[in-house]
């Protein structure tokens, strides 16, 4: 029998008619060849379904029945479904998988991924990927030889990586520097990702990577995220403190009270800048996600924003010099001013979320404003708050006994 072309599973549950007027229940199986032609083969359950006949008691009968017998058949489809996707039945497309190269599978992969709707960054993550294999020597690995340790050896190669360009932002200056455990474990998880669907599109029988132990893991493993945050009395101190470049330290300052990461604030242009009902907010898609957000402005952000004066919509707010020197800037700014913690807009942006929410601001609120898609990564924020009420409260521990 034909196959509809929108079903896209692999096992198809069919009848067969028997002379009684019944049917034999049977599974259809499909496994795609080199030209992505479908070869069957099939599977009788040994479940028939009989004909509804006699009195109306007796069809009652048999049609609950049958509908259990076809619950059974579906069970044992989805059983042999999830058998044939995870690779244990060793269907594999071998002619078209010996021919495949690892990285041109994972770039098949990002176009995959891209059609579905996946954000720019996603693509970017797996490029990354791609160019990190090429430095690690295997541009030339074959698909099908991946296996276990290589698997090991690819990770263990992740864990003592230097960045690559691509590791940091399009318009930033890049040096060299260490690979972030967290930045390491992320193109990890994209590769394994990888090597999940090509499992699931048969040109791997199992995921090798699958087969390392979370000891195997351990070198790439991130410590608990926290994030650093500025004090009120830090924030002051700056405030305070000249600063090498006056329109750094503005945009710094206003990205402490409306949340901006650094690449929107340098592309923030008047055009984002909107009143509505005598109040100015800042609508805006962020570079990073694509994702539009729209952000209130307290009279706090107000105060270190530019007066726009005839500028045109297209302009620039904040006139910046390129990613490294702002870089530069801020820390030699930071130490004049005698703050201990590496003064950076990742750490603006940290210090408005657990600014908002020390002051009770809802975490869904707070998670909206930082154009979070995901609550788990406010969550962070909210833990950092949480810890600074248990170091508070235990500030009164022997309180009454010193």
């Amino acid at each position: 029998m034909a196959r509809n072309k929108s079903d896209k599973r692999n096992v198809i549950l069919r009848e067969k008619k028997r002379s009684n007027g019944g049917c034999s229940l049977y599974l259809d199986m499909y496994n795609p060849d080199e030209d992505n032609n479908h070869k069957h083969s099939y599977k009788f359950l040994r479940l028939y379904v009989e004909p509804e006949r006699g009195s109306v008691e007796k069809r009652a009968e048999i049609r609950k029945r049958n509908r259990e017998i076809r619950n059974l058949a579906e069970a044992a489809r989805q059983k042999l479904e999830d058998d044939l996707n995870c690779g244990r039945l060793g269907i594999v497309n071998v002619n078209k998988s010996k021919k495949l190269l690892l990285v041109d599978w994972l770039r098949a992969f990002a176009e995959k991924k891209a059609k579905l709707g996946q954000s720019k960054s996603n693509a970017i993550t797996i490029n990354n990927v791609i160019l990190h294999i090429e430095k690690f020597g295997a541009g030339k690995k074959y698909l099908l030889d991946v296996d276990k340790a290589f698997c090991q050896k690819f990770l263990l190669y992740l864990a003592s990586a230097k960045t690559i360009g691509n590791d940091n932002p399009k318009w930033c200056e890049h040096h060299e520097k260490p690979m972030a455990k967290s930045t390491a474990q992320l193109y990890y998880n994209t590769f394994v990702t990888a090597l999940n669907e090509a499992v699931r599109d048969n040109y791997l029988s199992i995921n090798p990577a699958t087969k390392l132990s979370k000891e195997d893991k351990k070198p790439i493993r991130a410590e608990k995220e926290t994030r650093g945050f500025l004090e009120r009395e830090e924030v002051l101190k700056l405030v305070a403190t000249p600063c090498k470049n006056d329109m750094v330290k503005s945009a710094f300052l206003f990205a402490c009270f409306c949340g901006l990461r650094v690449s929107d604030v340098c592309s923030l242009v008047w055009g984002n800048i909107e009143s509505r009902e005598d109040r100015l907010f800042i609508v805006k898609q962020m570079v990073k996600t694509k994702h539009s957000v729209t952000i209130p402005l307290s009279d706090t952000a107000l105060k270190w924003m530019p007066t726009r004066g005839d500028a045109k919509d297209s302009d620039l707010v904040f006139d910046l010099p390129n990613y490294f020197s702002i870089n530069y800037i801020l820390q030699q700014w930071g130490k004049a001013a005698g703050v201990e913690k590496k003064v950076s807009f990742h750490l603006a942006r940290h210090t408005f979320a657990t600014s908002l929410l020390t002051k009770g601001a809802d975490i869904y609120t707070t998670s909206k404003l930082l154009g979070h898609q995901n609550l788990r990564t406010t969550q962070i924020y909210a833990d950092v708050v949480d810890s600074k009420k248990k170091s508070a409260v235990d500030l009164l521990n022997n309180y009454y006994y010193e």
